[in-house]
């Protein structure tokens, strides 16, 4: 939302000139991403229903990004989760009065909001994430004596192609360097006698 790249009436106006800026929604002049999301009355009936302090929404934004800033500051994270998948609805729901001519009542929008933030939630409980969040400490590990270990890397890009290889001892020491570019020539070297 700081960049304002929702593609809201202004923002499509920005990019094609003459096109209206208007909220197709509510007739207002300019439909920025703080009008579609916080002060259309249709999103603004979404939000008063989880009894949101007024003072979140009747403050004026220029940006979505400031509005977000003090949401941050006053809801735990949790309220906040909730609050980006009624946010992410209210946007849906504009979506589909604009592209359908069908647009849903608050409490609707509400529930929906609802129900996709408890199935988020069982989700993330159930499943594992896909990254770790414990960090990792990846470093060179040592081979078992009298073993080398090899490590090989490659890209392709730009009509070129490139690999290397190394091959360390038990001690780390090199014995064998390899890179090759393009598509089949390749140098070798030996690096100890």
């Amino acid at each position: 939302m700081d960049h304002e790249i929702l593609p809201t009436k202004v923002k499509i106006a920005f990019i094609h000139s003459g096109l209206s800026q208007g909220c197709l929604r509510c007739g207002a002049e300019f439909e920025t991403l703080v009008h579609a999301l916080k002060d259309c009355p249709d999103s603004r009936a979404t939000l008063m229903i989880g009894n949101l302090d007024s003072s979140i929404l009747t403050k004026e934004y220029d940006r979505g990004f400031e509005w977000l800033e003090d949401m941050i500051r006053i809801l735990n994270k949790k309220v906040m989760a909730d609050f980006m998948t009624i946010l992410w609805n209210c946007w849906n729901n504009r979506n589909n009065r604009v592209f359908r001519g069908k647009e849903d009542k608050a409490m609707d929008v509400w529930n929906k909001a609802c129900v996709h933030s408890n199935d988020f939630q069982t989700h993330n409980r159930l499943n594992v994430p896909i990254l770790s969040t414990q960090i990792i400490d990846r470093k060179w590990v040592k081979p078992l004596k009298n073993c080398s270990k090899i490590n090989f890397d490659a890209s392709i890009g730009n009509n070129r192609t490139g690999f290397g290889v190394i091959v360390r001892d038990d001690d780390g020491f090199f014995w064998v360097e390899m890179v090759a570019s393009k598509m089949y020539s390749f140098q070798i070297r030996r690096l100890n006698g």
